[in-house]
């Protein structure tokens, strides 16, 4: 039962990903969201910028 829920919820984390980006506020580059994580916000590891969760339009060429 457990199982069931576990992929359910894999599967929702996907879809939101492919719908949503890590933006960082202070340079706007879409980061992975395994950047630094800091009393529970994620910050960008390159200029340190916090990470936003904005939605994706379109696709963009910043992404690194």
């Amino acid at each position: 039962e457990m199982n069931t829920f576990g992929r359910q919820l894999t599967r929702e984390l996907q879809e939101t990903k492919s719908q949503w980006a890590w933006t960082c506020s202070k340079c706007g580059f879409i980061v992975k969201r395994s950047s630094r994580k800091f009393r529970s916000n994620y910050f960008h590891k390159e200029c340190l910028g916090k990470l936003e969760n904005i939605p994706i339009n379109r696709p963009t060429s910043l992404e690194h």
